[in-house]
């Protein structure tokens, strides 16, 4: 009976998703996206969690799990240790798709290093690439994730010069607290702001009522955003410290001290942009990513340095965009300050130029044609051979209004992906055994792997109503794909060799449909998401195992009058997912379907915001799908702002 209970509130309920109280938020949506990523307009294939959204999570939202959970297309997997948890879009994990903080590539997700080093105080939005069309990234067989940052104009009210904010907040999950300060200035030439956060949490709780030992840290970050004319400058700092094991997804013994280390993970940014004018502009950045473990048992001291430096540029008019960008990642790595053979230091150089069209055949139909030309050239200091590839991606759109509440579309793209640096060179230890039952495992490089390629095609259906039922805005919306993959890059484990090794499989499809039903009366919203992903390796006929179960999402939000008050619900139902290969010795097991309620409460005042928010609050015991180890038990957390001259 209770799997009946998100269908049934689907429809009692599809009188709320966008309230009058939010409705200037919503008009000026278009102001959330940066410039340079509103490429193809009506793109149903750019899910945007804006800050009204991420409103409702003020209080807590300290992960990319909390903020994800709002997305249909998007999740994490390996949690619940923040340390772990890596996005995946459709099903594609991070060493697949493009991660960024506002434009600036991550590419340090892989293996167990997948945690996005991101203070989540500051975010204005999140946009999630559902697939390669209509975006002008490359480096991905599928889409990917765009954190945006707030701006000054974002936090003061209209009329002031400058404003402060500084807030606490708490969780009883882990005992985490949070303590933020702002300050904030504009004048008529130049503006920024500089944010200062601190965290600190304990082990978390367990929804089997057990501990979750090595799960505490401290987190520092800096984040510093000034803007002249056109001119703006981004400086970013993040510094964790925890005792996470060398793998985060995992849980192994405390007396196991070879899987133990005491870690830090370092994030730098410097971005600087110049805004053509209001439709273009260049940006070249500087990411630095740090990873430093400290084995428990042998006291080394692995260090992992990887650097982006990237620029990027667009010029767009009326119907068309051209632009390039060029990324370069470095590898370097020592253990006690020795050079690892195992990781030599190397580079990636990734560009791409791109050309991208919008037509309109009639009044009701649109094209929108596109080219891509992406590339890349691996180079070693040693011996090994230079890599390189290339390719040339097409896309097609196509859009038709069957009349003005009805509108169907239809898209054909390309995605391209070289390979990583840590997928091609690694060797050394990988696994070491423990002398009775397994022995030690190592990796093997693969100089010959290769880049993998996709072909995305997508249809869909959205129906919407300025005045449903007579009181409110109805919109529904219906998505169905199909990718592809080519040579697609995956790590094979074989225990008889003692070898690990990232290589290609030739045929991979991953194959699903997303729904969402939206409502926006006078003082109610609400959004209704259910999301059905499908995934085989062709080559041997097998499950791709680490895909999410299906699931509904359900957002309710209601806002009492004038008070700026709002109370909100958000739940998640996710079936049974057993499309696992137990006759390999890959490691994900079948989960068990749940229901996980949360509920929240925001109070703005002038001169305060109040947060109070309950996750999982029947304290259901639960595995995320793809997750080694039990969810969060019932968490309470609460915030309070203090403001002045902000919003």
């Amino acid at each position: 009976m209770i799997k009946l209970v998100f269908p049934v509130l689907s429809v009692l309920f599809s009188s709320s998703v966008y309230a009058n109280f939010e409705l200037e938020g919503i008009l000026h949506k278009q102001d959330i996206l940066p410039i340079e990523d509103s490429v193809v307009e009506e793109n149903e294939s750019v899910e945007t969690i804006d800050s009204t959204e991420l409103e409702g999570l003020s209080a807590g939202s300290s992960s990319v799990d909390d903020i994800l959970r709002l997305s249909a297309a998007a999740t994490t997997s390996r949690g619940p240790r923040s340390s772990g948890e890596a996005p995946q879009v459709r099903g594609l994990d991070t060493n697949k798709i493009f991660v960024m903080v506002d434009g600036s590539r991550q590419n340090f997700q892989q293996g167990h290093t997948s945690m996005i080093a991101l203070d989540t105080e500051n975010l204005k939005a999140v946009e999630v690439y559902k697939s390669p069309i209509g975006s002008t990234h490359t480096g991905s067989i599928g889409g990917g994730v765009n954190f945006v940052t707030k701006k000054a104009q974002d936090f003061l009210r209209p009329g002031k010069k400058s404003g402060s904010e500084f807030k606490t907040q708490v969780s009883s999950v882990n005992q985490e607290t949070v303590l933020n300060a702002k300050n904030i200035f504009r004048t008529a030439q130049y503006s920024g702001f500089i944010s200062a956060t601190n965290s600190t949490a304990n082990d978390i709780l367990l929804s089997d009522k057990t501990t979750l030992d090595n799960s505490s840290y401290e987190d520092n970050a800096l984040l510093a955003k000034f803007d002249y004319r056109k001119w703006g400058l981004k400086l970013e700092y993040f510094q964790r410290e925890d005792d996470a094991p060398t793998n985060p997804a995992n849980n192994p013994p405390s007396d196991a001290y070879d899987y133990l280390s005491d870690n830090v993970t370092r994030r730098t940014n410097i971005t600087l942009d110049y805004q053509v004018d209001k439709k273009n502009k260049l940006s070249a950045y500087r990411n630095f990513y740090l990873s430093e473990k400290k084995n428990r048992g042998t006291e080394e001291v692995k260090t992992r340095e990887i650097e982006t430096i990237g620029t990027r540029f667009q010029y767009k008019d009326k119907k068309h965009t051209f632009g390039l960008e060029t990324y370069r990642d470095s590898l370097d790595s020592d253990i006690d300050g020795q050079k690892v053979d195992g990781y030599p230091s190397a580079t990636n150089q990734n560009y791409s130029l791109y050309a991208l069209g919008t037509y309109s055949l009639s009044k009701k139909l649109k094209v929108y044609p596109g080219l891509k030309y992406a590339g890349y050239q691996m180079k070693t200091e040693d011996s090994i051979p230079n890599k390189n590839g290339s390719s040339l991606s097409k896309e097609f759109k196509s859009t038709y209004a069957l009349n003005n509440n009805v509108n169907l579309h239809a898209s054909y793209s390309e995605g391209f992906k070289s390979p990583s640096l840590v997928e091609v060179f690694p060797s050394g230890i990988h696994i070491k055994g423990d002398g009775w039952f397994m022995d030690d495992n190592f990796f093997i490089p693969n100089e010959d792997l290769t880049h993998e390629t996709s072909k995305v095609r997508e249809a869909g259906i959205t129906i919407n109503s300025n005045d449903f039922l007579n009181e409110g805005y109805f919109e529904f919306g219906a998505n169905f794909f199909t990718n592809d993959v080519k040579d697609y890059i995956y790590q094979e484990i074989e225990l008889v060799e003692g070898t690990t090794q990232f290589i290609n499989l030739n045929k991979v499809k991953i194959f699903g449909t997303e729904l969402e039903a939206k409502y926006l009366a006078d003082s109610w919203e609400a959004k209704l998401t259910y999301a059905r992903l499908r995934g085989k390796n062709l080559d041997d006929n097998y499950f791709l195992e680490d895909l999410p179960a299906d699931q509904y999402n359900l957002d309710l939000r209601y806002f009492v009058g004038s008070t700026g008050m709002t109370l909100g619900y958000l739940g998640t139902q996710a079936f049974k997912n057993d499309r696992v290969n137990p006759q390999t010795i890959q490691k994900t097991e079948g989960t068990e379907d749940y229901i996980v309620h949360n509920i929240f409460m925001n109070q703005k005042l002038d001169d305060f915001d109040i947060s109070f928010r309950i996750d999982n609050v029947s304290n259901t015991k639960y595995k995320k799908h793809a997750s080694h180890l039990y969810e969060s038990a019932q968490d309470i957390k609460f915030g309070l702002k203090y403001k002045i001259n902000t919003y």
